[in-house]
């Protein structure tokens, strides 16, 4: 069955993207409602403000229709005949008006008597000052027929202009500048952070491989420890959600206390906007009242007998508190949920290991556990583990086989022994005690220097703790090979190891050179600033280049035709490289001819 994408990521990766997808949804559906709560807040402070415009629009339509004098408002406005004239408009001096709008006014020469005309901001008509520019205030406009009497003055209509105050800066650009950028950055930041708890839960696998990576035949006594501290003590995927769930509380809340805030400055700018309304229709109110005539209703303020009263609105604050509040631990506990959902499946494969684990047996090495495709700490475990495995079916197969040469070994011996003891003891009289006692003799050290070996062997096979201590090899050399090759030493090597067991491996290697040499052994010790190199080299045939590395392994013995009485039983270049690895250092068969060069590397102290 093919292996879907999703599961070829590791589990890292997984908890992250599922962390950050949900967490992108959330954050995208919070900031599409945010963004339309605020749009109709501030739709309703726009609308309000132009309910008030309307209202003193209303009343200063009628009283211009029924020919009335204008009144005096607080509301800026003005009438402006369809050639660009002005009527007579608030009576009211040009510094009190640069007060309210905050801007420069202009003054006109033209207007009745005794009235002082001057141009607001706002209107888009041709007049004589036609090159300023106005500043941009809103302008609830009407056209209507100019009053009698005033037509050939002003044209056909006039129109009237009420100013609603400055507009506050429409708030959604800023708030897509800030939200849109801040839900992906969110959502990221909550993915690295499941990404990051994924992969901290993880660290107990990495050390677990990395137990088990030291595992050996040798070093079957390893334990991995178990977690200590209690966190350590809770499974990878409470470990994950936890750390994720609590790293997403931040963006969660740091996002609601903004989104609050945000509210409570747009409701306080409505609010304003419903008392702007409410303090204008009570001047239309008053201007329409005398004429018998009524103002246009809105939701900013109520008219009751003839009475305008302002129409609280509510702070929709309180109301989302109750939502929000509880969203963040909502929110908290569904990242955490994801990261523990993602990291608990993605974990599926370790319990496949340890199942799979759980029937090796010491007679069931062949099994291997399952490597998933993800390429994390799993993968990497798994890898390990089979690793393990080989070395140690590797490791049992080789002692089954050393148990069963050792035995074989020992066979020839005792069988040699007990035939001589045998023919003797049957035939008394006619056996030669002396030759049947050297006979004896001979087996019994050949038994006796074979188990020798084998304890030797036994011993560095455990890897226990060894003496060690500084020592010249060119002196050991010297003690060992003297009169037995040609030595050639360029001064003292010093290096810390066992004398004991370098002692033997020399003479192991001296002892071999001397069976298959045709004249001649060689010794050379060189000696470098890095390391020491002992060379033992016979003029004999050499050794095929197949057989180099098999020379090492126990009771191997290249010329078959020999017996094991002139031989060996096949074990001393066996014992002389684990000598070597448990001092450090190598032993191979170097590729120079003719004959056969020992080559053993130690690092110099």
């Amino acid at each position: 069955m093919p292996v879907r994408w999703w599961a070829r990521l590791p589990v890292q990766f997984r908890a992250a993207v599922a962390a950050g997808m949900i967490s992108l949804v959330l954050l995208t559906g919070g900031a599409l409602w945010l963004r339309a709560s605020i749009a109709d807040m501030d739709q309703t402070r726009v609308t309000a403000r132009i309910d008030g415009g309307w209202a003193v629009l209303s009343a200063l339509e009628d009283t211009v229709r029924a020919g009335n004098p204008l009144p005096d408002l607080k509301t800026p406005y003005e009438i402006v005949g369809a050639n660009g004239r002005f009527l007579p408009s608030n009576n009211r001096d040009v510094r009190d008006l640069q007060e309210i709008f905050g801007q420069p006014v202009v003054r006109y020469g033209e207007g009745f008597p005794g009235v002082q005309v001057v141009r607001t901001a706002g209107l888009d008509v041709v007049t004589e000052t036609k090159g300023y520019q106005w500043p941009a205030w809103t302008a609830v406009t009407e056209t209507i027929p100019t009053p009698p009497g005033q037509t050939e003055r002003f044209g056909d209509r006039v129109r009237i202009n009420v100013f609603v105050t400055r507009p506050d800066e429409n708030p959604l650009p800023e708030l897509d500048r800030v939200l849109w950028p801040s839900v992906p950055g969110a959502a990221l930041l909550i993915a690295f952070v499941a990404w990051i708890a994924a992969r901290q839960a993880l660290r107990p696998i990495e050390r677990i491989r990395l137990q088990t990576a030291a595992v050996t035949a040798t070093s079957l006594d390893r334990r991995i420890p178990l977690p200590r501290s209690w966190f350590g003590r809770w499974s990878i995927g409470a470990r994950a959600a936890v750390a994720a769930g609590l790293i997403a509380a931040g963006p969660f809340i740091g996002g609601v206390l903004w989104l609050r805030h945000t509210i409570d400055e747009i409701y306080t700018a409505r609010m304003m906007a419903n008392s702007e309304a409410f303090f204008a229709a009570g001047e239309a109110l008053a201007v329409a009242s005398p004429l018998g005539k009524s103002i246009p209703p809105s939701d900013s303020y109520v008219i009751t007998g003839g009475v305008v009263t302002e129409r609280r609105t509510v702070n929709p604050a309180p109301g989302l508190d109750r939502v929000l509040w509880p969203g963040v631990p909502a929110g908290v506990a569904l990242v955490g949920f994801t990261a523990w959902a993602a990291t608990t499946r993605a974990l599926v494969p370790v319990e496949r290991i340890r199942k799979q684990v759980k029937v090796i047996t010491a007679h069931k090495l062949d099994v291997r556990v399952p490597v998933p495709p993800t390429r994390d700490a799993i993968t990497n475990l798994a890898v390990t583990l089979n690793e393990t495995l080989d070395r140690l079916e590797k490791s049992v197969a080789a002692q089954r086989q050393f148990i069963a040469d050792a035995a074989h070994e020992l066979r020839s011996p005792i069988a040699s022994l007990r035939t001589v003891l045998e023919v003797a003891a049957d035939h008394p009289d006619r056996a030669d005690w002396p030759a049947v006692v050297r006979d004896a003799v001979t087996d019994t050290q050949r038994l006796q220097d074979l188990a020798e070996d084998l304890l030797l062997l036994a011993r560095l096979d455990s890897a226990q703790p060894q003496r060690v201590t500084e020592l010249d090899l060119t002196e050991l050399v010297k003690s060992e090979a003297a009169g037995r090759a040609t030595l050639n030493t360029n001064g003292p090597a010093t290096m810390t190891g066992n004398p004991a067991q370098l002692t033997r491996l020399l003479r192991n290697l001296v002892d071999n050179a001397e069976r298959h040499a045709a004249t001649e052994v060689t010794v050379s010790v060189l000696s470098t600033p890095l390391a020491v190199t002992v060379e033992v080299t016979d003029d004999g045939l050499g050794i095929a280049p197949e057989d180099r590395e098999r020379v090492f392994e126990r009771f191997t013995r290249l010329d078959e035709s020999r017996d094991s009485a002139s031989g060996g039983a096949g074990l001393g270049l066996a014992i002389a490289r684990e000598i070597a690895h448990a001092n450090g250092g190598t032993l191979v068969v170097s590729d120079r001819s003719p004959g056969a060069t020992f080559v053993a590397s130690f690092v110099r102290s």
